[in-house]
């Protein structure tokens, strides 16, 4: 029993660096898209990633209270709440999800204003320039699936100038 136990851990690690190794690829070519450098992955962000969208998976809802995250963070959520388990939704599957919803907000978003509407603030954050650093976790419990995102340094959107220096156009 130890050892099969052993082996579901191992590859549910190996499973983890996937993902998180593919998610770092495909942000980075988002991120090139507009101009921005590449992020480096951080282990500390990938680990509190991953606590963070469980901590949200089994919770059920998202709330923006995850005692997991750092202060010197970012975050990006998605979460879908579908009719059957999330056990075996492929972790591809959720990345793509994840992805897809966070960029899908740009077609809304508004290069020329300095004032943002809030649906636009996961893909501000995922091309955000200044950030150097990312961490990513995917989060599974009953029908819940979440994709969670850390990014350093924070991104300051309040800040005209600096929503117009970091946000640029494809």
């Amino acid at each position: 029993m130890a050892i099969i136990s052993y082996i579901q851990w191992k590859s549910a690690v190996i499973d983890v660096i996937d993902y998180q190794r593919l998610f770092l690829q495909l942000i980075n070519g988002y991120r090139a898209r507009h101009h921005s450098p590449p992020l480096f992955p951080s282990a500390e962000l990938n680990h509190e990633a991953v606590k963070c969208a469980q901590f949200y998976a089994i919770k059920g809802n998202i709330t923006r209270s995850c005692p997991y995250k750092p202060t010197n963070s970012t975050e990006t959520i998605y979460s879908h709440n579908g009719n059957k388990s999330s056990f075996g939704v492929p972790y591809e599957d959720v990345l793509r999800d994840t992805l897809n919803d966070w960029y899908s907000q740009e077609s809304v978003f508004d290069y020329d204003s300095s004032v943002q509407l809030s649906p636009t603030g996961n893909f501000a954050k995922m091309v955000w320039r200044s950030s150097k650093n990312v961490g990513f976790g995917i989060g599974k419990h009953g029908h819940m699936v979440v994709g969670y995102a850390l990014y350093n340094p924070v991104a300051v959107f309040n800040d005209t100038v600096e929503l117009k220096k970091n946000v640029l156009r494809p």
